[in-house]
């Protein structure tokens, strides 16, 4: 009865998302709205800010 530790790990099948792929990959399936889009509380706010 001993005790067992589980780790399971998942990760997109598709061919393009790997490494030499010659295909872009479709992000929309992953992000399905721009990951850099500001939340509506920032809008018209300059981002990344300029210094």
């Amino acid at each position: 009865d001993a005790e067992v530790l589980w780790l399971i790990v998942g990760a997109p099948e598709e061919t393009e998302l790997l490494a030499g792929s010659k295909t872009k990959p479709d992000m929309s399936l992953i992000y399905p709205v721009d990951p850099k889009q500001l939340p509506k509380e920032l809008v018209g706010v300059e981002w990344p800010p300029k210094s």
